[in-house]
């Protein structure tokens, strides 16, 4: 009986993932710009960080090529939601936004991703151009939170990005 032995080769993978305790990542502006706006029902400028389970509440981003170049191609805006909120995606339920909100410069991506927890918006955006993004949200569980940075980057050139800083939310009770 001839025993041979076949040796293979393993490979191992070790890889960490998690979400850090605290987001002490700066805003940046890198040839683009980045703003993020709050609102209530009625339009008017709120602030994220204390608000009322049950609130309902708009996100605006605007974006602006402030660069020399003519277009940015492919460029993504992400902006992840803190557990005590949630999306209400109006594509779904067939909810129109506000009249105050047409005014803005909208609907102008190419594509829209919206999950659990998170709204990805994918767009080209052109010379000292402004292009605003909306996402509706209700205040839905009771505590703290973090809202992560939003984040807008070109996908294949690291010379386009913008984010914010992220700050903590809070979210009170019925009571």
């Amino acid at each position: 009986m001839d025993e041979s032995c076949d040796l293979e080769q393993v490979y191992a993978t070790l890889s960490w993932n998690g979400v850090p305790f605290e987001d002490k990542t700066p805003a940046v502006e890198k040839n683009m710009n980045l703003e993020v706006r709050w609102y209530d029902e009625n339009g008017n400028a709120i602030n994220p960080q204390n608000l009322k389970q049950g609130t309902t509440f708009y996100g605006r981003f605007t974006v602006n090529n402030t660069s020399a170049v003519s277009s940015l191609n492919e460029l993504a805006l992400v902006q992840i939601i803190p557990s005590g909120w949630a999306i209400e995606n109006t594509r779904l339920n067939g909810t129109l936004l506000p009249d105050w909100v047409r005014e803005w410069n909208i609907n102008l991506e190419e594509y829209l991703d919206i999950r659990d927890d998170r709204v990805m918006w994918f767009f080209d955006l052109y010379y000292k151009k402004k292009l605003d993004f909306v996402v509706k949200l209700n205040c839905i569980h009771a505590g703290q939170f973090v809202l992560p940075p939003t984040l807008t980057e070109a996908m294949y050139n690291s010379d386009f990005k913008a984010t914010t800083e992220g700050v903590k939310v809070h979210v009170e009770s019925f009571k």
